[in-house]
């Protein structure tokens, strides 16, 4: 990961105004590959700041397809906090500045190929969402490119 490469490819969400982000569908990162070489996903996470109950989606998409949709509630509700198992999605709550923050940390036990398309959504179904922020980490089996805010592990919600 030294030499890994970081360009900007998230997209953070932020509302226009302090209602929050409008419920619906919101892509957070969209990767377009232009290789001829299947790409490489590797982890993501998913960070969302506020909403009044976390009944929020992430999804995961490769070349089109749904690989992951969790819900931050679900995820929750189901116990699967800070989980240790390396498989599929986990989500950790805690508090920033007095914010709350919910995190959805997506990983498989082995990376997945995808040779067109690397797509993370939210769908918001909840009001008082403040912002939505996503990081990825993908390549080929030499080149891991880190696309995120920032350098590898930057402050979330600073």
């Amino acid at each position: 990961m030294a030499d890994a490469k970081r360009p900007q490819m998230t997209r953070v969400v932020i509302p226009a105004s302090g209602a929050g982000l409008a419920k619906g569908t919101h892509p957070i990162i969209n990767i377009n590959s232009r290789s001829e070489n299947p790409m490489t996903f590797f982890s993501a996470r998913v960070c969302k700041s506020g909403g009044t109950d976390h009944d929020t989606d992430v999804i995961l998409r490769l070349d089109g397809n749904i690989v992951l949709q969790e819900n931050f509630k679900a995820l929750i509700g189901l116990g699967l906090k800070q989980a240790a198992d390396n498989y599929s999605a986990t989500v950790y709550e805690g508090k920033i500045n007095n914010k709350d923050i919910q995190t959805i940390t997506i990983s498989f036990p082995a990376p997945l190929s995808f040779s067109n398309d690397l797509v993370i959504e939210a769908n918001i179904k909840e009001d008082g969402v403040q912002k939505m922020e996503g990081t990825v980490y993908w390549g080929t089996d030499d080149i891991i490119v880190h696309a995120g805010p920032g350098d590898p592990d930057p402050p979330l919600f600073p």
